[in-house]
């Protein structure tokens, strides 16, 4: 339980700060939410036939209102389940601004009846419907007030059918690849015991239907290829590396958990990267993938930093791997936080520079790269990297949550009793 208010606080803090990034125009959803609910309620002036018997105009308004906010409520609801299945809010920034239009398109019809409530004394039930000539007529308007008020009420059950795009989209599962290259040489050793926990972590949350690919070296680098342009001209793979693939995150755990140092000094960072893809290639339904995204987990130091050096090329200029691998969808986890914000850190010593070559390039191809030398850090970078292989039910348990009170609302307001 603990840890389910904590990742409820953890998504109401995103979405706040994610509100802050939103552009002001889309603050213009809230008068359109009120505007769409005024047209509506006209339109429906035309749609709804006249009632026999003689309600007031207050009353025809409010009931329209509240019948045209359930209507657009449930719109709502599906677009934003759509939005979300689609992942849509993951590059736009108003799940909060589309939480507070769904609030205000339920907070209007409680308005309404609340308002409505009021007319419900003898006193001022003349305000909402004509007086009868008898005492019997006076009764049968009354409980037609009474039925209608219920009616309306019962038109806030309709918003339910808004979720059925759960059904439609929601558990639509949508095949995915996690493509990992873990460095495992001796330089990684605190690295690698921080990636086994935030690894571990996220892919406890990532759709069960997504496959994952993890590659790791093996001790037989003294045999990795010299030069840059020697590995592109290599068609093989689990040379220096060993990958392997899983059908679900679950399945990869164990062999997260099983990966130790290998080697001596160095990574062929380069030639794992390649290896990396050839497996891909060779050994992965590449045609199901909706997405695919390549995580790099290193600190820098590849064996051929001089020949990178030397190099005017990188992977991103080798249209088959662009094609798999587009530089939106590469990310690399800086795990000694040599390179930062496109430049090399002023922390790394001099001797050390030439190692982070290989960042320069990845920073030029545009790749994402981020610090993981801390382990809070580590976990955000690995969070980041694969977001968009997990779905923010989050938003969902929001929705749901303020439909919820809605209902309780309407459960809890009634016309007053007959005196």
């Amino acid at each position: 339980m603990d840890e389910f208010f904590k990742d409820w606080g953890n998504s109401s803090r995103e979405y706040w700060a994610e509100m802050k990034t939103a552009p002001g125009v889309y603050w213009l959803y809230l008068p359109m939410v009120i505007f769409a609910i005024w047209a509506l309620a006209v339109l429906l002036r035309i749609a709804i036939k006249k009632s026999k018997y003689p309600f007031k105009t207050v009353y025809t308004i409010h009931r329209r209102i509240a019948i045209s906010s359930a209507l657009l409520a449930t719109v709502f609801v599906l677009l934003m389940i759509y939005w979300w299945s689609s992942q849509y809010y993951d590059t736009h920034p108003v799940r909060l601004i589309h939480l507070f239009s769904f609030f205000l398109l339920l907070l209007v019809p409680v308005i309404s009846l609340l308002v409505l409530r009021g007319y419900y004394r003898k006193e001022q039930l003349r305000d909402i419907a004509e007086l009868a000539k008898t005492s019997d007529q006076q009764k049968k308007i009354g409980d037609a007030t009474r039925k209608g008020f219920t009616k309306v009420k019962l038109w806030g059950l309709f918003v339910a059918i808004g979720f059925l795009g759960l059904t439609l989209w929601g558990f639509k599962e949508e095949k995915n690849l996690v493509s990992i290259l873990l460095d495992n040489s001796p330089s990684m050793e605190e690295a690698i015991r921080n990636g086994k926990i935030a690894l571990g972590n996220t892919f406890k949350k990532l759709n069960p239907g997504t496959n994952v690919v993890l590659t790791t070296f093996t001790i037989q680098k003294a045999i990795s290829l010299p030069t840059y342009d020697d590995i592109l001209a290599s068609s093989k793979f689990n040379v220096v590396t060993v990958s392997n693939f899983f059908e679900s995150p679950a399945s990869a755990l164990d062999a997260l958990n099983a990966i130790d140092i290998e080697g001596d000094v160095g990574s062929p960072i380069s030639q794992g990267i390649w290896e990396n893809y050839q497996f891909v290639q060779h050994s992965c339904p590449i045609k199901d993938y909706k997405n695919v995204v390549l995580l790099i987990i290193t600190d820098g130091i590849d064996n051929i930093s001089q020949s990178l050096n030397q190099s005017n090329g990188f992977f991103c200029q080798q249209p088959q791997f662009n094609e798999l691998y587009p530089a939106e969808n590469v990310r690399v986890i800086d795990v000694k936080d040599n390179f930062e914000n496109g430049n090399s850190n002023s922390n790394v010593q001099s001797g050390a520079l030439g190692t982070i070559r290989f960042f320069e390039k990845a920073s030029k191809c545009g790749y994402d790269i981020q610090n993981g030398k801390e382990l809070d850090d580590y976990g955000q970078a690995v969070e980041d990297a694969l977001k968009d292989f997990k779905k923010d039910w989050w938003l969902i348990i929001w929705i749901g949550a303020i439909y919820l009170v809605y209902l309780l609302s309407l459960i809890i307001i009634t016309p007053p009793a007959r005196s």
